[in-house]
Parts: C-alpha cells; sequence; structure tokens
C-alpha cells in the first residue's frame, strides 16, 4: 500500500477511538474503567466474528434456495 493510504487509515482508526476514549468516562467510573473497557472490546469481538460465521453457516446450508441463480455457475475443474 501506499504512504497516502496508510495515513488515511491510520487516521481513521485513531479517530474512532477518539470517541470511543471519550464516551468511555461517561459510561463509568474512573476505578471500573479498565474492566468496563475490556468487556466491552470483548463483547465487540464476540459480535464481531459470530455474525459473518453465522451468515456463512446460512449460506452453505440454504444458498441454493436463498439464491436460485447459484446452480447455473459451471463448478467443474478447468479442462474438462
Amino acid at each position: 500500500m501506499d504512504d497516502r493510504r496508510i495515513r488515511n487509515l491510520y487516521m481513521g482508526f485513531s479517530g474512532a477511538n477518539l470517541f470511543y476514549d471519550s464516551f468511555l468516562t461517561d459510561v463509568t467510573t474512573a476505578d471500573r474503567m479498565d474492566k468496563v473497557s475490556a468487556w466491552g472490546y470483548s463483547m465487540g469481538y464476540i459480535g464481531g466474528s459470530t455474525i459473518p460465521f453465522v451468515a456463512s453457516i446460512i449460506l452453505v446450508m440454504f444458498g441454493a434456495k436463498l439464491f436460485p441463480l447459484l446452480h447455473l455457475v459451471d463448478r467443474s475443474p478447468p479442462g474438462r
């Protein structure tokens, strides 16, 4: 990646953390800050991985019913 794109990604990530950190003081007291921060991070991590996992399971199990045109795709190996 070029430097401009990396810089933009870093700025977006820093901006998101700025808002997250600023709201954290409104949610909890100073002595519970670490616990609440870790809890929020872990719930976001679990939620961010559970949704794609469930979606992929649904797609594998019910893909032909949800997307009826999938059977038109040629899945044979090349050269046959």
